[in-house]
């Protein structure tokens, strides 16, 4: 990932273009534009980063999305809030997107191994616990102390919000449910 000061220069340039492209772009363009590339380096490799970001850096990044969607709705007088931002554009909030990709990646990694150093590291601490059917619980064959942002942690939270039953789906299946049970306003 790009340091975060970085990210936040290249979304300050692209939304330097978005201002100037609001009045000239139909509506609909004006959406894919921010779609393609805004949020798209926004959320740049997000699974991997997305769990070891701070509070504050997550706020950063959110009030830069926010400012383009202001943008976008011409609301510059910031007579929205947030949740009226995501309503009227349809496009979710920074921490929804970053868990959804989140999800998106696990259940990748569990269904269709590509990575077998990954895969195999996950399944060796999966277990599924009789006393809980339909969940998958998580336990630490290292004896080592897991940290709070590492992989396998960020993954037991995940699994944990995934019905077991979507286990089965498609990848494409699996995105629109998941879109469809994931808030467009995420608070952690």
């Amino acid at each position: 990932m790009p340091t975060l000061q970085r990210l936040l220069e290249t979304c300050s340039s692209v939304s330097y273009s978005l201002r100037v492209l609001n009045n000239i772009l139909p509506r609909k363009i004006h959406k894919e534009v921010i779609f393609s590339h805004f949020i798209s380096h926004l959320t740049y490799a997000s699974p991997i980063w997305g769990g070891t970001i701070s509070y504050r850096n997550k706020g950063k990044l959110s009030s830069c999305l926010n400012k383009a969607l202001r943008l976008h709705c011409y609301d510059f007088k910031r007579e929205l809030s947030n949740e009226e931002l995501y309503a009227k554009t349809g496009i979710r909030s920074f921490k929804s997107m970053i868990s959804i990709n989140d999800k998106k990646m696990l259940f990748k990694l569990v269904t269709q191994p590509t990575s077998l150093y990954l895969t195999g590291r996950l399944t060796s601490q999966t277990v599924l616990f009789s006393r809980f059917p339909g969940k998958i619980g998580f336990t630490d064959l290292s004896r080592k102390r897991i940290g709070r942002n590492s992989f396998i942690n960020r993954a037991k939270k995940i699994c944990e919000s995934i019905p077991f039953e979507w286990t089965d789906c498609s990848i494409n299946t699996f995105s629109q449910r998941i879109k469809k049970t994931t808030p467009m306003n995420l608070m952690d």
